[in-house]
């Protein structure tokens, strides 16, 4: 009974420290793919940049989350797409990342000052058939 108990104590040791070991190369191959980003993006390859990013954002590293949403919002390196810009910056955020957190702050700015007065609209638009 007894050896049965080590034996089980043992094999759960190794599975834990089989499971540490991988979690820390998914790790350290994130941080390694987001600072190879960084130098591509800081080269202008912003589209080699881009494809870096996708190993760390679905292991979901804040700063890839915020540097992929950051480049889908403005379309650098990538189609332009605000609205799943704006969702990989909210996820970052979640993650309570301080860049993604201010960004999503000017963002929401951003939306709300787009609002034009009725009469400068329909000046703008008069004599238009939709």
């Amino acid at each position: 009974m007894k050896n049965a108990i080590i034996l089980r104590i043992l094999s759960l040791v190794q599975l834990l420290s089989i499971t540490l070991f991988s979690l820390s190369g998914c790790m350290s191959s994130t941080k390694t793919s987001y600072e190879q980003a960084q130098v591509s993006y800081s080269q202008g390859d912003y589209s080699r940049a881009f494809n870096e990013l996708l190993d760390p954002v679905k292991h979901n590293d804040p700063k890839s989350l915020y540097a992929m949403g950051y480049m889908y919002y403005y379309g650098i390196g990538t189609e332009k797409d605000q609205n799943l810009g704006r969702g990989l910056i909210r996820r970052s955020a979640a993650y309570n990342y301080p860049p993604a957190i201010a960004a999503l702050k000017l963002i929401n700015q951003e939306r709300f000052n787009q609002y034009v007065p009725f009469e400068e609209y329909s000046n703008t638009h008069r004599g238009k058939k939709r």
